[in-house]
């Protein structure tokens, strides 16, 4: 058997000739190929089933991709291939075949010794039988000829592709009987084969299908490496029949009723065990990802077991998670907000979702070399933190307020806040200069996985750690108020807080102004009885004002947020009494801050209070009887009620009426009214 030794003498040697040839001269891959030392050897020694054979094999076909690239294979070649006489489906032949399939490539697509090696492969495949090792051989000599050709492109007779299709289909309608190599290799040749026959109808779309998701879903008994080339083949196979131009009805039948089943596999394949990662693994992972992103939410049910793989040691799977947990948490807040609503019920974070946060990382457990790869238990525990920020981006008052008191009983705001500050230099009094790390503001609202991931590790982490920040102020500034109050180091606390007013506030009040003009151009079309609440934004004043229209005049209030907004809170003032006393109206007032204060700082629940206690003011208020007016000149609403014909008024008019007719008497109904003030000594100004 030949050494190691000597396969390297033989590489050595080929390298040589071929480094010594003068590339800008003519010539042909066959000429150069005979001027390589020991070519009959190579080809000899790739016969072998061995892994020296597998080796020699794989020198050749690199050898020939390279001087097929440089030089082409002219159709002089023809002799040369069957002189080889190596295109033949034998055990001795199939490495050597195959090498010289993948090595020349497109090259050999219009060669007709390739052409009737092709059909003749077809023509055994539709003979095959199950689980026989010369069957194995065609088909994996079959899928490394298709190789050669475009997709839906086979120079074979139509009739002969379909004999050969119905073939391996029906070894798919008993999935269990096809050990992983043949599994992996017919879902190959499916894939090649299906182009070529896609105005076919017939039962062979559902099972191909079928047969995919029984791969991704079956019983785990061999180990994950021996599966990793079926499910990367039953992957390229699913992505070529969703992807095939005009397909038949069969065909679009089976993959909309397929569709629910297919991504529920592929978030099983996410959950299979990984013990180390290899070359193959992160191929077939980052395939996987690719299609788990594609999912549509209303196929993912169950994302129980999604949160754990976040926590996981494999960065892609990792990554894969946080997409779709990162999709689906906000789409579910919606139903959660009616349902606790109906219910009265306090909402509660995700208890897999919390556990992530319980091991937070410290500056200590990892050395300055270490932490600025951004190992994979930090990428975790910030990651989860961002799902955190997700569930609350959608959610409403009630549930956002919820999830922060989830967050403030555990304390697990501090830990976070501890670890940002930490990292970026604040504890150090050097915090990061965002614009010389050229952070924009882009980069503050928003954490783009992807466009991170093509980042350093170092500034990936930074990104990270400034968006959650950003995220911190926007939903819990509340909590952050709570982490800096009790700050000891006064060192942190001032870089924390000339760094957030900096660059963070004017984005947060941005976004409070932005978020109020949005929700005052699309508020909910009022009741019969009731007004729009009127809302202006001033920005350069950084200033929001709200009023509410009765009876011509308005309710107003002003709404001023402070430069170190969040952490200092917004003044609410009243501007315009209507309707009640001053004594209500401040208490209105306060209630308006009091919401905001201690609802994430959401200015819109602020307004939408104030508008409630405006409306439940005047809700079923007549007008008075003597002005028909609902205010008065006092800006009182009518409260005087006569106790004979029940009319409401206001009280200046009737005590108007009263000096006007000398009488302590309804204007309405002329009965007396008992009224303070409507004795004579009122009248006479005592």
């Amino acid at each position: 058997m030949p050494t190691s030794l000597g396969i390297e003498t033989l590489v050595q040697q080929a390298m040589q000739v071929y480094n010594s040839v003068d590339k800008s001269t003519e010539g042909s891959t066959v000429q150069l190929m005979s001027l390589l030392p020991d070519t009959p050897e190579l080809i000899g020694l790739s016969r072998s089933l061995t892994p020296m054979g597998l080796y020699c094999a794989r020198f050749l076909s690199e050898l020939l991709q390279t001087l097929t690239e440089a030089y082409g294979f002219p159709s002089s070649a023809e002799q040369w291939l069957t002189s080889l006489d190596i295109l033949k489906s034998s055990p001795s032949t199939v490495l050597p075949a195959v090498a010289i399939l993948s090595g020349l490539g497109e090259a050999v697509s219009s060669s007709k010794v390739v052409n009737n090696f092709c059909n003749r492969l077809v023509s055994d495949v539709a003979g095959a039988k199950l689980n026989q090792e010369t069957t194995l051989i065609t088909l994996v000599l079959l899928n490394a000829c298709m190789q050669v050709y475009d997709v839906g492109e086979l120079p074979v007779a139509n009739n002969r592709l379909v004999f050969a299709v119905k073939q391996l289909t029906s070894w798919l309608e008993a999935p269990e009987e096809l050990d992983y190599r043949f599994a992996a290799e017919v879902c190959r040749s499916l894939q090649r084969l299906l182009p070529c026959v896609k105005d076919v109808y017939g039962s062979y779309w559902e099972l191909s299908a079928d047969f995919c998701i029984y791969l991704w879903t079956k019983p785990i008994i061999q180990s994950l490496d021996c599966r990793l080339p079926e499910i990367h083949a039953s992957l390229r196979l699913i992505t070529t029949l969703q992807s095939l131009e005009d397909p038949n009805d069969d065909l679009i039948d089976v993959l909309q009723a397929t569709a629910q089943k297919r991504s529920v596999a592929l978030l099983e394949l996410l959950k299979l065990p990984r013990e180390k990662e290899t070359q193959a693994l992160v191929i077939v992972d980052a395939f996987i990802c690719r299609q788990v992103e594609k999912i549509p939410l209303d196929h993912v049910e169950d994302v129980s077991e999604l949160y754990g793989l976040v926590s996981g040691d494999f960065r892609t799977i990792q990554t894969a998670a946080f997409t779709v947990l990162h999709k689906v948490l906000p789409a579910t807040q919606e139903k959660l907000s009616v349902d606790v609503l109906l219910e009265k019920k306090d909402a509660q974070l995700p208890d897999e979702l919390l556990s992530l946060l319980l091991d937070a990382p410290t500056l200590e457990a990892y050395p300055d070399d270490v932490l600025v790869q951004f190992p994979t238990p930090i990428r975790s525990y910030l990651l989860s933190w961002h799902l955190v920020f997700d569930t609350f981006q959608a959610a409403s008052f009630k549930v956002r307020g919820d999830y922060a008191e989830n967050l403030k009983s555990a304390k697990y705001i501090g830990p976070l806040m501890d670890f940002t500050f930490d990292v970026l230099g604040h504890s150090a009094a050097h915090a990061l200069n965002l614009d010389k790390a050229n952070f924009t503001e882009e980069h503050i609202r928003k954490y783009d996985l992807k466009l991170a991931e093509a980042e350093t590790e170092e500034r990936n982490m930074q990104w990270l750690l400034v968006h959650l920040f950003y995220l911190v102020l926007k939903y819990a500034p509340g909590l952050f108020k709570t982490w800096f109050i009790d700050c000891r180091s006064k060192q942190t606390k001032i870089a924390v807080h000339n760094w957030m007013t900096k660059y963070f506030s004017p984005i947060i009040i941005s976004d409070a102004l932005d978020e109020v003009t949005s929700w005052a151009a699309t508020q909910e079309a009022p009741a019969d009885d009731e007004n729009e609440l009127i809302v202006k934004v001033s920005r350069a004043a950084k200033e929001i004002t709200a009023g509410y229209e009765v009876d011509e005049l308005q309710a107003a209030i002003s709404i001023r947020i402070p430069p170190e907004y969040p952490l200092e809170g917004v003044a609410v003032n009243g501007i315009n009494r209507v309707a009640v006393n001053e004594k209500k109206w401040q208490s209105w007032i306060m209630t308006t801050q009091g919401v905001i204060t201690f609802s994430g700082g959401s200015i819109i629940d602020g307004l939408m209070t104030f508008r409630r206690n405006v409306v439940g003011a005047m809700k079923g208020q007549s007008e008075c009887a003597i002005c028909y007016s609902i205010i008065s000149t006092d800006k009182r609403m009518p409260d005087k009620r006569c106790q004979t014909c029940k009319n409401l008024f206001h009280r200046t008019c009737l005590y108007k009426w009263f000096q006007s007719s000398n009488q302590n008497t309804c204007p309405l109904c002329r009965n007396p009214i008992d009224y303070l003030g409507a004795d004579t000594r009122g009248r006479r100004g005592v």
